[in-house]
């Protein structure tokens, strides 16, 4: 009788539900910088659409990363994970990153034609590379990449829209530096010394060149008013750094992998509120004040809700 709510239980496992919901936010973010330098009303049907096809190919990556990471999770004896476990097929388990990755180009296709296919083919193309060709290799060029997916996310919803205008480009690149932050640690979730090694993610005189790059390209744009999303972002990030290098990090001492993955879910659900207020820095009126709001009001408590009961990371 329980058969097929367990097995619903381990696809959700598989697929990090929690994670799941902050994903359409980035795509959201880009889509209300962009409809607002067009002067386009935001569409929500194609907000959702566009949500979707993101959640799609954000599920369909993190099945293909526990396919590649098949062997080691079952030799770190990481039992609880639904393929070495064996509650799902690896025949499953492929042809859900099939199913998930063709349905997302189908909705992409819907919203915005041939036009938006191949971009999204990008992004796709660009988590493969994460999980097949760059995590096996280099902790940093892992996250890059994994920071690279979530600008380009955020580049995907401003494309819906059409247009093109830098601003896209310093909001994407912050959002990608705070992604980059938290999956290095993700990365080395199982080294009970993983927090002594951070302690390089301090804030540092290169963070704030960063920062005052975002700035004096905004303003050198004559877009002044575009500064104070990018100063939220740039704050986000440096306080980030600055969590680790002061509490998570407890001067040095190692840390247990369940406490990074609860610190990586935290800094991964702090991605919600950041894009409901960029979305709110970029609305018109009441409904796309209200659409705004989604992430936050609606994204936050399922987040955390999903939290208690699947892991992060």
């Amino acid at each position: 009788m329980n058969e097929v709510p367990d097995k619903i239980l381990s696809w959700l496992r598989l697929v990090r539900l929690p994670n799941l919901f902050t994903v359409p936010g980035d795509a959201w973010a880009g889509y209300a910088v962009a409809a607002l330098l067009e002067s386009v009303r935001w569409s929500a049907a194609d907000m959702v659409l566009t949500g979707l096809a993101m959640v799609l190919a954000y599920a369909g990556g993190l099945i293909q990363n526990d396919l590649v990471d098949e062997a080691e999770d079952r030799k770190k004896g990481r039992m609880e994970r639904p393929l070495v476990s064996g509650r799902i097929s690896r025949r499953s388990a492929v042809f859900g990153v099939i199913l998930a990755w063709l349905c997302g180009l189908f909705l992409m296709w819907a919203v915005g034609g041939v036009k938006m296919v191949l971009p999204f083919g990008l992004l796709l193309a660009m988590v493969s590379l994460y999980n097949v060709v760059l995590k096996p290799r280099s902790d940093v060029l892992a996250s890059a990449g994994m920071g690279s997916c979530r600008a380009l996310s955020f580049l995907l919803g401003a494309g819906v829209v059409g247009g093109l205008h830098p601003v896209w480009f310093v909001l994407a690149f912050w959002l990608g530096v705070y992604v980059v932050g938290f999956t290095w640690i993700a990365r080395n979730e199982t080294s009970t010394q993983v927090v002594g090694r951070l302690d390089a993610m301090r804030p540092t005189g290169a963070m704030a060149g960063l920062f005052l790059t975002a700035l004096i390209v905004n303003v050198i744009l004559g877009d002044v008013f575009f500064v104070l999303p990018a100063l939220l972002l740039a704050f986000v990030t440096l306080a980030f750094c600055g969590y680790l290098g002061e509490i998570l990090m407890n001067r040095g001492q190692s840390v247990s992998p369940a406490t990074v993955q609860r610190t990586v879910g935290m800094f991964i659900r702090v991605l919600l509120p950041v894009q409901s207020v960029l979305m709110l820095f970029f609305c018109r009126g009441w409904g796309e004040f209200a659409l705004a709001l989604v992430p936050l009001v609606v994204g936050v408590p399922l987040a955390v809700w999903g939290a208690r009961r699947f892991y992060a990371s």
